[in-house]
């Protein structure tokens, strides 16, 4: 129970509970005892701003990230902002806001770590921020080669040169040589890690350095 002077016919009532229905009723007092109590009031108190979703990783490549959070449902219309750690100033930058509950990033480095955080709005406010969650890329497929170039060729040899595949930091590059005639396909002659090869044919061949693969 509340009480205030007749002078002052209203008061804030403190300590609620959140979301939770409330009955109010007011009634006069003198000096000769309390009046009757006026119909009630029902009140609804607001509620508090929403809890931050867990962030989960659905899908990443060698420069993206697919991120997803909550269940795909969104029946009380929240709005969901997700931020990335920016690699140059190392703050949170927004990089998403919305009522989706999927985002891929995009523009990203090969096998880097990113930290992402997220918070969800309604109409009561900002909620708190999740805690910072970190992701990595994937290494990227090598890049296709330029033609080989042959030189010192011979009636049964010749030397195999072709321009090197960039590396992503200490990734170390190994290549494959491969050796067909033109009545045949391309086989595998040799797996090197340097870029010049010289061998001995037996006939008139193709040369082909068709993949180039990662050291394992």
């Amino acid at each position: 129970m509340h009480t205030t002077d007749g002078d002052n016919p209203e008061i804030c009532i403190e300590g609620l509970v959140p979301e939770t229905t409330y009955k109010v009723r007011v009634q006069a007092i003198n000096s000769v005892g309390p009046g009757p109590f006026s119909s009630p009031t029902k009140i609804v108190t607001r509620g508090l701003p929403p809890l931050p979703p867990i962030l989960e990783c659905c899908g990443f490549s060698y420069n993206s990230l697919r991120l997803k959070w909550g269940d795909g449902k969104n029946l009380d219309m929240k709005t969901y902002t997700l931020e990335m750690e920016s690699p140059q100033s190392k703050r949170f930058v927004p990089v998403y806001q919305g009522p989706s509950h999927t985002f891929k990033v995009t523009k990203l480095q090969e096998l880097t770590a990113y930290s992402f955080r997220i918070y969800a709005s309604n109409e009561e406010g900002d909620g708190p921020f999740s805690e910072v969650f970190t992701f990595t890329t994937q290494r990227a497929l090598p890049p296709a080669l330029k033609a080989p170039k042959v030189s010192k060729i011979t009636q049964t040899s010749c030397c195999v040169e072709w321009l090197p595949a960039k590396a992503i930091g200490d990734d170390m590059l190994s290549y494959k040589l491969q050796l067909g005639t033109k009545e045949s396909d391309f086989h595998v002659v040799i797996r090197l890690w340097r870029t010049d090869y010289g061998f001995i044919a037996k006939s008139d061949v193709l040369l082909h350095v068709r993949h180039v693969f990662r050291k394992e």
